[in-house]
């Protein structure tokens, strides 16, 4: 495995050497030909002493290092392949391209690793460019295939959006990079959703099975969150008596602690599972309506007049990430979030909204913002430099 992997290494020095000579003609059928017909060997060879290790080899620490290190060696390789190719700026002459051939095999090696070590191969390592470009042709198809079938079976258009933006994504590249994890997660939501898709129900069972559907795929995104937040709080919101709240609240309850997550992904890596999401923010609703005098008054303080509120130069997003804080470091001891978030958005106002929403402050409260997060960290650090620099 050591030998292969340092042929492989060798080869991508060659190949970045390459980078900067390589130019495709009309004749493009033999511009770049002699280093093409070498590589396209050289997979070949590859593949099959990567089935006799294989079927021989013992696993072990080292080794499994080793097939780690030829499959980020790989990627590499054909990403630069893959930036050579796309030197050739006209289309009939990049199709034409060695190159391009040449991307499909070690493409195909890529996935012929991952069928041979299977436990050992790394999915948490980006997809290599040329598997993106492939990738993106195959999940727009069965985006469009979806939402077609979903629209005419009358899906809640909404709902169907928020179903279906882990694709858009996707194919807006809103990743840096895309990972095998990520990928093999949008490959089994699109077999989900085809399976909900081909079943006959009625419209109202459809967007039951959606919305149980993403839970049980673990879609943690924040419009997702949303979604839910929005549709427990409008139906909530309808009861008119404290018991009626409550029956509706728990059964929401109820009915998401049924649900089994059935996979060991989640969308969005950085955030909780969004089954413990949303019991949590069900929880704490309910613990707000047991422990209110004003039972059917809405938590919206946008009708009240109320006193000059203390303003804040940081949006809502922010001021949330710093309560949690002040919760979870015992500045604020206070054991009824709700309670507390009801306060915050009564008394402060944020640089975007004089009048703070409480649904807006809740729900960013229970899901922060990645950006967000970042951008408090900053100020974390600029108030502990002016403690160090005693200039407080």
């Amino acid at each position: 495995m050591k030998n292969l992997l340092n042929q492989l290494n060798e080869v991508v020095d060659r190949v970045h050497g390459h980078h900067t000579n390589h130019q495709c003609s009309k004749n493009a059928s033999t511009a770049g030909q002699p280093i093409a017909s070498t590589l396209n060997t050289l997979a070949k060879e590859h593949e099959t002493e990567l089935q006799i290790l294989s079927a021989n080899s013992v696993s072990s620490e080292s080794f499994n290092h080793l097939i780690k290190s030829y499959q980020t060696t790989l990627i590499r390789l054909l990403d630069t392949l893959y930036r050579i190719h796309n030197t050739c700026q006209e289309n009939p002459v990049k199709n034409n391209c060695p190159i391009r051939r040449t991307v499909k095999t070690f493409t195909d090696l890529l996935c012929f690793l991952r069928q041979q070590f299977p436990h050992t191969f790394d999915e948490n390592i980006h997809i290599p460019l040329s598997a993106y470009e492939i990738q993106w042709d195959k999940i727009n198809q069965s985006l469009i295939l979806i939402r077609n079938r979903l629209q005419k079976k009358k899906a809640n258009s909404l709902l169907l959006t928020i179903a279906l933006h882990p694709f858009a994504d996707f194919l807006q590249n809103m990743k840096e990079r895309y990972s095998f994890c990520d990928l093999a997660y949008l490959h089994s939501w699109i077999t989900k959703l085809n399976i909900i898709g081909n079943k006959p129900q009625t419209q109202k069972e459809l967007d039951k099975l959606i919305c149980f559907a993403i839970i049980q795929h673990n879609l943690n995104s924040q419009p997702c969150m949303d979604y839910f937040f929005e549709l427990f709080s409008k139906i909530g919101h309808l009861k008119n008596s404290r018991e009626k709240q409550l029956q509706i609240l728990n059964y929401f309850l109820k009915c998401i602690n049924q649900v089994t997550i059935n996979t060991k992904f989640r969308y969005d890596p950085n955030m909780d599972n969004i089954k413990s999401i949303l019991t949590n923010w069900l929880r704490e609703e309910v613990g707000y309506i047991e422990n209110s005098c004003h039972i059917n008054e809405q938590p919206d303080f946008h009708k009240e007049k109320t006193s000059k509120r203390i303003p804040t130069n940081i949006p809502v997003t922010e001021l949330a990430i710093h309560m949690r804080l002040w919760v979870k470091t015992n500045i604020l001891p206070h054991k009824n979030n709700t309670e507390l978030i009801t306060i915050f958005s009564k008394f402060f106002s944020s640089i975007d909204q004089p009048q703070i929403s409480y649904k807006s402050l809740y729900n960013k409260y229970y899901v922060p913002e990645p950006s967000s997060i970042e951008k408090v960290e900053k100020v974390l650090v600029e108030q502990l430099e002016l403690i160090r620099e005693n200039k407080i």
